[in-house]
């Protein structure tokens, strides 16, 4: 039986109801099977943070400074391909139909954050995890057989990807550490081309850069000595619970690895481009690469009139030194884009589903370029009738949010899959062409639903450190089922052809 729900409360609803909007419905539950026409079912991957634990632009050091900066390492993030490549083994398997409610799915969004620091080893790994190929999460020296693990729970050790079933297409966008420095601090060029991060003093300071490198500012991965030296064996860390022995961090020289230099956006899309799985470029294509600009545009599937926009809400052009992890819409992007593309997907009758790294709450940050601001960038969504969803990622949290205007629509939010609950999302759009509403329904699932060991230590882990840090970035709502219906009076989308 559905359960009416108060929009408020686990899942973090806020509504705003207006006079001139017809009032969208949230309920908590299994959806009537005769409410509407399945379209799509397509899952959400975000915030997977692959990511090379040897690198020296890291910020080890400050790992819980102050009672903060708890993500500057992990217990579990050696683990994040292995953890990946869990979670697509569990995305095949609701492919595959093999649980409750679970059918095909019509693609994978993964939005953002599918690495930790912006290096070209870290996107590599990732990609191969999702092409199913073997991948060696290791730099520097291959010396992961140092670590004191069983080998069948050395995540250093190399290891045959499952990945992504080949027939299920999957799309990317990206986000502020697949761009930035441990997603904060901008990049560079420095003499000779290669991107470096210049961070402020006091960070230099703190992180112990200058123990090897006096009054320098500038992190480089690609360097040969680090501020805090891991090596394959790991680092030291408490048994307690597997908390980082900061008294036994020592900078000083390390082996040097090419492929952790910094990327550039060309070098982003470039990956993906070079991907072997489908599609190619997993939403980019050539123009991007001549543009130099990672927002595209794409309808998934040609037999359903629902448009994937997909927007580059990444602070890159924030000043050098500054703490730029949030999002940004620049006037550019909404004026030149999106604004032209959400006018052709309504005169071609097609819905649309937002897509970005970033929630539109960050839009109102300073920014050196002109930007479009929360409100504004809101209300003009809620404007346009065949706005169907705003999906996002960044907060780690699950968080759905009704913006208010006279076409109502959710931005919603959804955990990381580096952090607990390491939850990912399946979304079904269904459509009523009698009533003219769409429904969407939402469903949390979880890798640790079928471990892979990798996965299971991956799970511990994460929970040691929850435990640990006391940071809770979202309760697990993976037994939960909420759906949203969207009357749509009018927009008359274009007839979809599924069965």
């Amino acid at each position: 039986m559905q359960k009416r729900m108060r929009l408020t409360g686990i899942v973090s609803v806020a509504v705003i109801l207006v006079s001139c909007s017809p009032a969208p419905t949230f309920v908590e539950g299994e959806p009537d099977e005769s409410s509407g026409r399945l379209w799509l079912r397509f899952a959400q991957i975000t915030d997977v943070h692959v990511l090379d634990e040897e690198s020296p632009a890291r910020f080890l050091r400050l790992d819980g400074f102050a009672g903060m900066m708890n993500e500057a390492w992990r217990p579990q993030e050696a683990y994040a391909a292995q953890g990946l490549d869990n979670a697509l083994q569990m995305l095949n398997a609701w492919h595959a139909g093999m649980f409750p409610h679970s059918g095909a799915l019509d693609f994978v969004l993964v939005t953002g954050d599918v690495m930790d620091n912006a290096q070209r080893n870290e996107l590599q790994w990732f990609v191969d995890t999702m092409d199913g190929k073997e991948v060696t999460p290791d730099s520097g020296l291959q010396d992961g057989f140092l670590r004191n693990v069983s080998p069948d729970l050395n995540p250093k050790l190399p290891f045959r990807a499952v990945g992504l079933a080949p027939d299920i297409p999957w799309y990317v966008a990206r986000g502020n550490h697949d761009t930035h420095c441990t997603g904060v601090f901008p990049l560079r060029t420095q003499a000779g081309g290669e991107l470096v991060a210049p961070v402020p003093w006091p960070v230099a300071w703190f992180i112990g850069l200058w123990e090897v490198q006096p009054l320098v500012n500038v992190l480089q991965p690609t360097s040969n000595i680090s501020p805090a030296v891991v090596t394959g064996a790991g680092p030291a860390t408490r048994e307690d619970n597997l908390q980082l022995d900061m008294a036994q961090l020592r900078s000083g020289v390390i082996p040097a690895d090419p492929e952790r230099r910094f990327i550039s956006k060309r070098d982003f899309i470039t990956a993906f481009l070079e991907s072997d799985s489908l599609p190619r470029g997993h939403g980019f294509t050539e123009r991007n690469l001549e543009q130099n600009r990672a927002w595209y545009s794409v309808r998934p599937d040609a037999a359903v009139p629902v448009r994937l926009i997909v927007l580059d809400t990444v602070a890159e052009d924030a000043p050098q030194e500054n703490l730029s992890d949030y999002g940004v819409m620049t006037q550019d992007q909404f004026n030149n884009f999106l604004v032209p593309e959400l006018a052709a997907a309504r005169e071609h009758g097609e819905f649309v589903i937002i897509v970005s790294h970033h929630p539109s709450t960050d839009f109102d940050r300073p920014y050196p370029k002109p930007t479009i601001g929360t409100w504004l960038f809101r209300q003009y969504l809620a404007a346009q009738p065949n706005i169907l969803l705003h999906l996002c990622g960044h907060t780690h949290a699950h968080r759905f949010t009704v913006i208010p205007g006279r076409y109502p629509y959710p931005e919603v939010e959804t955990a990381s899959l580096i952090d607990l609950p390491q939850e990912m999302r399946v979304v079904e759009i269904r459509y009523n062409y009698e009533t003219r509403e769409a429904i969407l329904v939402f469903r949390a699932i979880r890798h640790t639903a079928m471990p892979t060991p990798m996965g299971a230590e991956f799970a511990r882990r994460a929970a040691l450190d929850q435990q640990a840090t006391g940071v809770i970035y979202a309760e697990a709502i993976g037994d939960r089922v909420y759906s949203i219906t969207l009357p749509r009076p009018d927009f008359e989308p274009a007839q979809a052809s599924v069965p």
